[in-house]
Formats: C-alpha cells, sequence, structure tokens
C-alpha cells in the first residue's frame, strides 16, 4: 500500500515538473487565470477533480 502512495506521488511530481519545463511562460498565464474565476467555479472544478481521482484509484484497485 505504501508503495503504491509513493508511487503516485512521484508521478504526480513528474507531471508537474514535465508540465512546469514544457510551458514555463504559461505558468503565469495559468495563475492569473485561476485567480481571476468565481469561487464556485473553483470549488466545481475541485469537486469534479476529486470524483474524477476517487473513480481512477477506484478502477486501479
Amino acid at each position: 500500500m505504501i508503495d503504491k502512495i509513493i508511487f503516485a506521488i512521484g508521478f504526480l511530481a513528474v507531471a508537474e515538473g514535465l508540465a512546469l519545463a514544457l510551458a514555463p511562460s504559461r505558468l503565469g498565464d495559468m495563475l492569473r487565470l485561476i485567480a481571476s474565476l468565481p469561487r464556485q467555479t473553483l470549488q466545481q472544478i475541485a469537486i469534479s477533480l476529486i470524483a474524477a481521482g476517487a473513480v481512477l484509484l477506484w478502477v486501479a484497485s
């Protein structure tokens, strides 16, 4: 179980690192866009991501 958690954290770090390495100039644009979104929209995005992640974890187990 712990090995899967460590793998998931490592995979997330690699994915985030690739996104930053491939498009560093877009980071500021993305952060400004996120900051300009209404709170309700951010909450809906977060809930959707949580649900999608939970489904993926369920399917993977």
